[in-house]
């Protein structure tokens, strides 16, 4: 159960697989909706341009995930130096990708199909 604006709202197991499937519908709306993803204005954090991308699948751990549902970007920013000199990369994180085009949006969203699965394949073996 959430609370969005003074408003209870119920769902059945999962909250973002209630959503996804339509089963409630808030105030804020969805914004985008395709057969994997829904976007939508956070419901708990109501700031204009901050959204939400949600998974229709629902997932409870990583391992069930598809080697391409599993890609995800991290980025890590420290305040210090010394904050930065003492990070050991988490064990979940992958290969660094920053030289690489899948590093940034916009040279991201210059690639075609191909070459992004290209650069993908780099990356995943």
């Amino acid at each position: 159960m959430i609370n969005y604006q003074n408003q209870k709202v119920e769902a059945n197991g999962c909250l973002g697989c209630s959503y996804a499937n339509h089963e409630f519908s808030l105030p804020c709306g969805m914004a985008y909706e395709d057969e994997n993803f829904t976007l939508s204005q956070d419901w708990e954090v109501p700031i204009p341009g901050f959204l939400i991308i949600s998974p229709k699948k629902h997932i409870e751990t990583f391992m069930e995930m598809t080697k391409y549902e599993g890609l995800n970007r991290v980025e890590v920013s420290f305040q210090t130096e010394e904050e930065m000199r003492d990070y050991h990369k988490k064990a979940w994180m992958g290969k660094e990708i920053t030289s690489s085009p899948l590093a940034f949006d916009k040279d991201l969203s210059k690639l075609t199909q191909e070459e992004f699965l290209k650069e993908l394949e780099k990356y995943l073996s």
